[in-house]
């Protein structure tokens, strides 16, 4: 199963990503990110068109860029973390 849909590739491509979208970029961890790199159509579209993570990087470090980029994201549409 894909970790994105079409619509929301869209979305992402637009700079609009919706809130449930980063919260799944936000939960992957490093095992599943390295599935979802290597058999998920969606998810490498996504780093390849969307984060920019050139193809060859090493994992741990596309895998920090994809966070840094969720959060970059995050922040932007939605406003910095609200700490209590």
């Amino acid at each position: 199963m894909n970790l994105f849909n079409e619509s929301e590739l869209r979305r992402f491509a637009d700079l609009n990503p919706s809130e449930p979208c980063l919260d799944r970029l936000d939960k992957l961890d490093f095992n599943e990110f390295i599935y979802r790199l290597h058999y998920d159509l969606s998810f490498y579209r996504f780093m390849c068109f969307v984060a920019r993570v050139p193809t060859g990087t090493p994992e741990m470090v596309a895998y920090w860029l994809m966070k840094n980029w969720s959060t970059e994201a995050r922040e932007g549409i939605y406003g910095p973390p609200k700490l209590n």
